[in-house]
């Protein structure tokens, strides 16, 4: 069994010889994400920060405000559909035009243990 892996960083440079016992773990590259893959990985996680956002600083408006009841859950619901959206829309946006790389993890070679 060899002992080391040869690694291609890029085409045009030399390849790279890492001992097998350094290796944790291998992922490949297989490109960036389209835009709308961008925009539906960062828009979700920015969902749930703008609606708990939203609930806290529509909680904390009501509360000032001395409002009860239906008018307080108003000034909540409003105040998560702005901070929400706003803060969706935002990071989509930002996703859609920096999408990340798709990193899809590699089986080690035989024999050597997985410490994952």
């Amino acid at each position: 069994m060899p002992d080391t892996v040869e690694v291609r960083v890029h085409r045009q440079l030399a390849p790279l010889l890492v001992p097998i016992r350094w290796l944790d773990r291998i992922d490949i590259s297989r490109g960036r994400q389209s835009a709308g893959q961008g925009a539906w990985h960062t828009g979700r996680a920015a969902l749930i920060i703008g609606v708990v956002l939203g609930a806290v600083i529509g909680s904390e408006v009501a509360n000032s405000e001395g409002r009860t009841g239906s008018r307080y859950f108003g000034t909540v619901l409003s105040r998560i559909a702005i901070y929400g959206g706003s803060i969706t829309a935002s990071a989509a946006l930002w996703g859609a035009l920096h999408p990340g790389e798709r990193w899809e993890p590699v089986a080690l070679p035989a024999g050597v243990p997985d410490r994952r």
